[in-house]
């Protein structure tokens, strides 16, 4: 006598590149029958407490973040652990948010003014600006210079060349 065989339901997970094997494997058993139902995600995405976990893990970042720019001491002592609702974790979350704001705010001007500083330095280091060589020793003096030359000498071969050109010239 012939019975239906029950089936089960299995989820599976591939990369794009197995899929024709998998998909091979699947058909050549001939039990296979495409799911259409929604994936499971969908149904998880209004399960109670997702929203809470965002807003914690939102208030968390923020809240290192701010850490990174202005380190604490020391641990804050609690006088009792308790239960937050969701609103005042909301209401924190979004305090949190506009300390980071300001806080972004700072760090930037602070890194522009960080930026500006390099700039003038770098200006000041400048081939415009006139500076004296290291390695030369130079007096300031208010009298001026008088630096007086005499053309180099010709070789005596040069002279009698340029006496032949004349004597030509004159002919």
């Amino acid at each position: 006598m012939l019975r239906p065989l029950r089936m089960k339901h299995l989820r599976l997970l591939l990369l794009t590149e197995d899929l024709p094997r998998a998909s091979l494997i699947l058909a050549e058993m001939e039990s296979f029958h495409a799911d259409t139902r929604p994936p499971e995600e969908a149904r998880l995405a209004d399960a109670p407490g997702r929203g809470y976990s965002e807003l914690f893990q939102t208030a968390r970042s923020r809240l290192d973040k701010i850490g990174k720019l202005i380190p604490l001491d020391e641990e804050p002592q609690l006088a009792e652990i308790r239960v937050i609702s969701q609103r005042e974790l909301a209401t924190v979350t979004d305090g949190l948010g506009e300390i980071w704001s300001e806080c972004s705010r700072y760090e930037e001007r602070h890194r522009r003014l960080d930026d500006e500083e390099r700039l003038v330095k770098e200006q000041d280091a400048s081939v415009f600006r006139q500076q004296s060589p290291a390695n030369l020793p130079l007096k300031r003096s208010n009298e001026p210079r008088v630096i007086i030359r005499t053309p180099p000498k010709q070789p005596a071969a040069q002279k009698n060349v340029k006496d032949r050109g004349e004597k030509r010239d004159d002919r």
